[in-house]
């Protein structure tokens, strides 16, 4: 075939994959990102002259065992010769229209290239003004290497084949070659790619339409989702105000705009890109950045999230791109302009912290009696204890003993009867039944209430549980939406009926992170009290604070105690022993979690739910007593 250029890519600044890989981090969703940016800049720019777009971004993924396949497509300007040879091959160039002023995100011009280097190689398709435009990027003796071929007119067969019947518009097709590269599951795609910070803009514009879609081998549609982003539930505006400060002699405003949610969510420092909670840094049109600055990672940030917007971000980005780093997500927090921005949003946020940290600490002080924070007091050192004995390394590799799986008290329900899924991910449930009530092989229906819980597998089978004929059991697989939502899973079969509670919180940690260390003086440090409404769950371990929270509006918590008034979890025999559960059931999952996390304990794939639920019958039958000890009064314990 005869190509019109048929070079090695260009680098302005002896940029390379190195630089891809920075950018781009070997990770098809930041790809995505970059992509999904580029053809949003292009229905911007239309916009801004005036012209009609669709907004429409499709983004088709083909996941093989090797070669995956990525096609992001719009159906906007469309990118004839000299676009192709600037944004696909030269590195380092100033090939985006954001230096020239325009109402675009991207900079540098290096988003295509990157997406396409840091995953393998591809090839971009377009057409414009009638005529079809083909470049690639392909890696040859370990080096990048641009062609473009002679443009010609686009026939209907042309059109046919990209997806673009009439205008103009770009297809981008990368093969993931890269063999250190792996393709998410497209449930992951679809769940986590709405919470990228940088998208959150494009993904609430009403203008823009953006559909992911599964491939199967045939080339065909196998599922088709339209992504969109939805914030919190239960927003509170806390200030929106105007921000100045002195920069090069020159006064640089910003607007900062300050919201506060019902319940907590996760950090910049604990769920990176994806992170519910944070401030959004944006400049004229581009998002940044997510930070809380030197509050990330305070029990009292984990409210907050909101904006700062700096329109001089983009005068100082077009003129010194230090200011961003080299792995465009977020600004470089040692340039001046960085450094100045931070200070002053950290003093209008700093009040805001702090009024949350005495409220929390004169809630707490005034609910809990002496008598009651001396029992915390003890229970956290006995705590400390037992993690210390549990996490210390064991000698010897022998087996854990087998133990009778628990059957549920109807007969036919969930073990156990409530979950939680981190919002963006997924989760499994586990399903029992009896074998005297259904025979083996009968499908169960099941569905949820809320669609922000979505149900992966509406129809199950109840199979025998190996080694125990008495027992038939599934898994349910469900999927988190929106934070703070509460879904109630329903699942039947001949007039059988049971009932799951699942919430959706906020994420708790990067995925490879390994447990933190513990915090100083041992793995636990307190024991409080949270009455936020639509809890995420009855009790959690804060992995920032080293705390268990008790969540006292929690459905199972509530009505044995006044929420706002957590000591009468300690005025009545049941409280007591309600209180004792909790802070075991806190205690159990963390350390089993870091046994987890240190390969000390191991769950085989497939049984999961019931080696945890071992791991927490063992614990409840070592320590229990321990901790009942301390908690529960010794007139409410018939053999104290």
């Amino acid at each position: 075939m005869a190509y019109r250029v048929d070079r090695p890519l260009e680098y302005a600044d002896r940029f390379g994959r190195q630089q891809a890989d920075q950018a781009i981090k070997k990770s098809a969703i930041r790809a995505l990102v970059e992509l999904i940016t580029n053809s949003d800049d292009s229905y911007e720019r239309l916009e801004e002259r005036g012209k009609s777009a669709s907004g429409t971004i499709d983004i088709d993924i083909l996941r093989k065992r090797e070669s995956s396949e990525i096609w992001v497509a719009d159906y906007a300007e469309g990118m004839d010769s000299s676009n192709l040879d600037k944004g696909l091959g030269t590195y380092g160039e100033e090939s985006s229209e954001f230096e020239k002023g325009a109402r675009v995100r991207g900079y540098f011009g290096r988003g295509l290239k990157d997406s396409i280097l840091g995953l393998g190689h591809g090839n971009v398709t377009s057409i414009k003004d009638g005529k079809l435009y083909t470049a690639s990027l392909t890696i040859e003796a370990s080096k990048s290497r641009y062609r473009e071929e002679n443009p010609r007119l686009a026939s209907p067969k042309d059109r046919e084949n990209l997806g673009i019947p009439t205008g103009n518009g770009t297809v981008v097709r990368i093969t993931v070659s890269r063999n250190e590269v792996r393709i998410p599951q497209i449930a992951t795609i679809r769940l986590q790619l709405p919470l990228y910070y940088s998208l959150r803009d494009i993904l609430t514009n009403a203008s823009r339409k953006l559909f992911l879609r599964e491939i199967d081998g045939r080339g065909n549609v196998r599922n088709e989702w339209q992504l969109s982003y939805k914030p919190p539930k239960g927003l509170q505006i806390k200030v929106d105000t105007q921000g100045f400060f002195q920069y090069e002699d020159k006064t640089i405003p910003f607007q900062f705009v300050l919201l506060r949610s019902e319940l907590p969510l996760d950090t910049p420092s604990e769920g990176g890109s994806f992170a519910q909670g944070g401030l959004l840094i944006k400049g004229k049109h581009a998002i940044y950045d997510n930070t809380l600055f030197k509050f990330d990672g305070e029990e009292a940030a984990r409210h907050f999230l909101g904006r700062v917007i700096c329109p001089a971000l983009d005068d100082v980005l077009k003129v010194d791109s230090s200011l961003i780093r080299a792995t465009r997500d977020g600004l470089d927090s040692d340039h001046p302009f960085s450094k100045l921005l931070k200070g002053e949003v950290e003093r209008l946020l700093e009040p805001y912290v702090r009024e949350e940290q005495r409220a929390s600490r004169e809630k707490e002080r005034k609910a809990l009696s002496a008598k009651l924070q001396r029992k915390l007091k003890d229970a956290i050192q006995k705590l400390n204890d037992i993690a210390k004995l549990e996490l210390e390394p064991q000698p010897g590799p022998g087996p854990r003993p087998p133990s009778d799986p628990q059957a549920p008290e109807t007969g036919f329900g969930f073990v156990p009867p409530y979950y939680h899924v981190v919002s963006g991910k997924d989760a499994t449930l586990l399903l029992r039944c009896l074998s005297s009530l259904l025979p083996p092989g009968t499908t169960v229906a099941v569905q949820s209430d809320n669609q922000e819980v979505t149900i992966v597998t509406p129809r199950v089978t109840l199979e025998e549980r190996q080694g125990f004929p008495w027992l038939l059991e599934t898994r349910i697989k469900v999927e988190g939406g929106q934070v703070n939502n509460l879904a109630t899973i329903i699942a039947e079969s001949d007039g059988l009926r049971a009932e799951a509670l699942v919430e959706v919180v906020a994420g708790r940690g990067r995925d490879g992170d390994g447990p933190p260390p513990p915090p100083r003086g041992g793995l636990f440090n307190d024991i409080t009290f949270d009455d936020s409404l639509a809890p995420p769950q009855r009790v959690r371990y804060d992995r920032a604070t080293g705390n268990i929270v008790v969540y006292t509006n929690a459905s199972s918590v509530k009505p044995y105690a006044d929420p706002t008034n957590p000591e009468d979890l300690n005025k009545t025999p049941h409280g007591q022993i309600l209180l004792a559960e909790l802070v075991l059931e806190a205690a159990c999952f963390e350390i089993t979690r870091r046994n987890v996390g240190t390969g000390k304990i191991t769950l085989p794939s497939g049984t999961e739910a019931d080696a945890l639920e071992n791991e927490y019958r063992k614990f409840r039958q070592n320590y229990g007593g321990t901790i009942h000890e301390v908690l529960v009064d010794a007139e409410f314990r018939q053999h104290a």
